[in-house]
């Protein structure tokens, strides 16, 4: 499970994220990853602004995905 947030996000402050993570992992019970990735760039919430940083946003998803597929 991937988990993205970001400091600057106007809507959700980086805390839920972090207390959200933090449940998964106490009740976890399998050896899955779970990676809480947070911004310290400007962000909000639909992600960082512009073209590029959409695709490397995108990016950063598919190669999680990715390499948890053993692909």
């Amino acid at each position: 499970m991937l988990i993205t947030s970001s400091i600057f996000d106007n809507r959700v402050l980086y805390s839920e994220p972090v207390k959200y993570i933090a449940k998964l992992r106490d009740v976890k019970e399998d050896d899955n990853e779970q990676l809480l990735k947070c911004k310290m760039e400007a962000a909000g919430h639909g992600g960082m602004s512009g073209r590029d940083n959409a695709i490397k946003e995108l990016a950063e998803e598919y190669s999680f995905i990715l390499k948890n597929a053993k692909i």
